[in-house]
């Protein structure tokens, strides 16, 4: 018996130094995170305001939720790499779809579609551009931040981009524009990572009532989409 447990405690040891050196999970294709956006004009009476949304990702599909406005673009990336677009009401559970042709794109295959900036709120581009200051490592290889900045802004048409990035959720947990007479600051509150929740939220809007874009001239007797059309909400144009 004691040798037998001497072997059990052992294979304990060993598994419990396995699992402490085993790489961490930081798989980000599925993941809520809640943002802070504030906005900033000193040419504006009402010089500041703040709102709030919501980035959800559930693998091909991310959803920017508009908490305020009560509206969730969704967007899906298509093996092709075409995107579509479904804009979702909460107030009247109802959706309005745009094929990837029927987005205010400057390429008629879309291919201008910025899927980088939709998935992690900046441009792959704009990224690309800045140059990285510093990386805080953390304990959670999850959590360890790199730190970009511009070069400073020269005229009043230019902006200084500041930017702490998350690399392993391939996410942004501040981005700051300021130009001479504006600023506007994405910070992250929150991620979560339940993969049920997301998934039955997407579900949940799925199951909305959807409406093709090119269709919405034959419903002229629809008060939900003849409400939209006044709202602006008749192109793929993003608000």
């Amino acid at each position: 018996m004691l040798v037998k447990s001497i072997i059990i405690t052992a294979a304990l040891f060993a598994s419990f130094a396995y699992g402490t050196n085993a790489p961490i999970d930081c798989s980000h294709s599925i993941l809520k995170a809640d943002y802070q956006i504030q906005q900033s004009n000193s040419n504006s009476a009402n010089n500041s305001n703040a709102q709030t949304m919501t980035l959800w990702r559930n693998g091909p599909s991310v959803a920017h939720q508009l908490d305020q406005q009560q509206i969730i673009e969704s967007w899906y990336k298509g093996q092709n790499h075409k995107v579509q677009l479904t804009r979702y009401f909460d107030q009247f559970n109802r959706g309005i779809e745009y094929q990837p042709s029927e987005l205010n794109n400057k390429s008629s295959n879309n291919q201008q579609h910025d899927w980088h900036k939709t998935n992690s709120l900046i441009s792959a581009n704009m990224l690309a551009s800045l140059t990285k200051t510093k990386t805080v490592v953390a304990d959670n290889s999850c959590d360890t931040v790199e730190f970009y900045h511009s070069q400073p802004a020269t005229n009043n048409h230019s902006k200084t981009v500041t930017l702490q990035w998350l690399p392993a959720l391939q996410l942004v947990k501040q981005l700051k524009l300021e130009s001479a007479t504006h600023s506007k600051t994405w910070t992250l509150q929150n991620t979560a990572f339940d993969h049920n929740a997301v998934k039955h939220q997407f579900a949940q809007w799925r199951n909305y009532k959807t409406t093709d874009y090119a269709d919405i001239g034959d419903s002229e007797d629809d008060p939900f989409l003849q409400k939209m059309i006044n709202l602006g909400f008749n192109s793929g144009h993003k608000h």
